[in-house]
């Protein structure tokens, strides 16, 4: 497909200037910058597409639960098919009022006030009146520079190095390499075993990096009737049909590949897709021709997916089938130290914000 980027190169040079020429208003304060009353942490990236951003905002809340901090969740709700401020709440259509990640979250953790809202600084702003937090996460907020932030924490996938990329449209490029002197933190991910991890650091060039790996955690047995969870070593040898709609589908399908599992087939969705009921009937369809010769086949997916899932008619299509989703956590392999300590960086500073100040 190299002639269609070299079509789109001109369009990735304009985009450059465009990108170059709004972060030097930002840094000159000619655009402006809002400074709220609870401390900021973003989380995001330089490119599109799954780099771990949501495992990332999972240690990052555990982390301020731990510290006995009220912690909220803001997205702007990527997908979803509303608008405005809404706060997340248990309901069957949730993926489509407040986007999967959202939900995802707030399954995750009930205790977290999770809102999504297009316009990140009245969201924010809503949260502390209505809930009282006293820190705010925002998802994929990197781009998003209207709100002063205590920490960004820049997520890479290191399947998709940034200094070997273009700029959009050409590329998967939000922003070139140098923006990640803004970081406060870069956590390169999904190192290939094959790879020596110090020669992708020195490619960042960044003196704040941690090293993580996306890792299974948990098997969660949802039809035909809800389980508890189980170890992933129960999927080794377990052959299985997957499906999935996230930024990088084939890397999900590899690690299941590398840890074991025998997949039979797999079904390839776009990022946030919304499934509907035609969709599962193709994926029930393949089981029940498989299963006569592979009585233990079961269908699995990710958690995210799953968050979507409850957008269709579930229990219609997938009642009678084997169905399991699969969570992934981050494991630190190094960095976690500097990642704590920024994290905590901050904790002295809840003292500090006058909260009548911008509310």
């Amino acid at each position: 497909m190299r002639w269609v980027r070299f079509i789109l190169f001109p369009f990735s040079l304009l985009f450059l200037i465009v990108v170059y020429l709004r972060n030097l208003f930002y840094k000159q304060r000619w655009l402006k910058v809002e400074r709220l009353s609870v401390p900021i942490v973003s989380i995001g990236n330089l490119s599109t597409g799954g780099t771990g951003k949501t495992p990332m905002a999972c240690f990052v809340l555990s982390h301020y639960l731990e510290r006995g901090i009220k912690v909220g969740y803001l997205s702007r709700g990527y997908g979803r098919q509303t608008k405005g401020f809404r706060k997340v709440v248990e309901h069957a259509d949730g993926a489509r009022l407040y986007g999967d990640e959202p939900v995802l979250i707030a399954n995750r953790f009930p205790e977290v006030p999770v809102a999504v809202c297009e316009d990140r600084v009245s969201g924010v702003k809503r949260m502390i009146q209505e809930s009282g937090i006293e820190l705010i996460v925002l998802d994929d907020a990197f781009q998003h520079r209207k709100i002063a932030r205590d920490l960004d924490i820049i997520m890479v996938d290191a399947t998709q190095m940034p200094d070997r990329d273009l700029l959009l449209p050409a590329g998967n490029l939000r922003e070139p390499l140098s923006s990640l002197k803004r970081a406060g933190m870069v956590v390169l991910n999904k190192i290939p075993v094959h790879i020596d991890a110090d020669i992708l650091l020195k490619r960042l060039k960044h003196p704040r990096i941690g090293i993580t790996q996306a890792e299974f955690a948990e098997v969660i047995f949802f039809r035909p009737v809800i389980k508890a969870a189980v170890s992933p070593d129960t999927l080794l040898n377990q052959p299985v049909i997957v499906f999935s709609g996230i930024g990088n589908n084939e890397q999900f399908f590899s690690q299941l590949r590398e840890m074991g599992v025998e997949i039979r087939k797999s079904f390839y969705f776009p990022d946030h897709h919304m499934y509907t009921a035609e969709d599962l009937r193709k994926i029930t369809l393949e089981y029940r021709v498989q299963v006569p010769e592979s009585p233990d086949l079961i269908i699995l997916t990710t958690e995210k997916d799953y968050c979507r899932l409850n957008s269709v008619n579930l229990p219609a299509v997938l009642a009678p089938y084997p169905c399991a989703y699969i969570t992934m956590d981050l494991k630190w392999q190094a960095g976690r130290a500097e990642m704590v300590s920024a994290l905590d960086s901050i904790i002295p500073s809840l003292n500090r914000y006058d909260r009548e100040a911008t509310i």
